[in-house]
């Protein structure tokens, strides 16, 4: 006999178990009993698949400075979709773009864009190893991760550190 599910979140939850490790993409998303799949979101708020309203205090981890489906972003980034959405070439917009934060940041000399931490962090190896002269000098060290409870407690980050030789 099948159990009645609570909710259309748990019964997500329970079937993308099935198909995602650990039913979420990322570990800090996984929570008991089970997440709060998201709907919509604007400004501040955001919704349940359930049609709850909750406060978001993550807001992206800060990605989200003027909240979710602002208006002014949402038309900005229409405009550019309308123009293309990934040529695999330089833009105009990029170079408009290095120009402002360089103007904001007066100390800056260039500005280097990336489209991913994963490409950030090989632009910063390549920017220590051009600065130091060396080219294999790294040590790769854990750090305990207390959040999520989705992985065993012996999961840890990842970091990397230039050794000082």
């Amino acid at each position: 006999m099948a159990t009645k599910l609570a909710s259309k979140s748990e019964y997500l939850y329970k079937r993308a178990r099935e198909l995602i490790p650990g039913g979420v993409n990322s570990p800090v998303r996984n929570y008991s009993p089970y997440p709060l799949f998201v709907a919509s979101a604007k400004g501040s708020r955001f919704r349940t698949v359930d049609g709850e309203e909750f406060l978001d205090y993550c807001m992206a981890y800060g990605a989200l400075l003027d909240g979710h489906a602002d208006e002014e972003v949402v038309e900005a980034v229409q405009k550019a979709l309308g123009r293309g959405s990934l040529y695999g070439q330089p833009t105009e917009m990029e170079v408009e773009l290095a120009s402002l934060i360089k103007s904001l940041v007066p100390s800056m000399e260039m500005v280097r864009l990336a489209n991913s931490g994963t490409e950030a962090t090989m632009h910063s190896l390549r920017l220590a190893r051009a600065f130091t002269g060396r080219q294999k000098d790294f040590e790769l060290w854990t750090v305990k991760s207390s959040l999520t409870t989705a992985w065993p407690t012996e999961h840890c980050w990842m970091a990397m550190r230039l050794k000082k030789s």
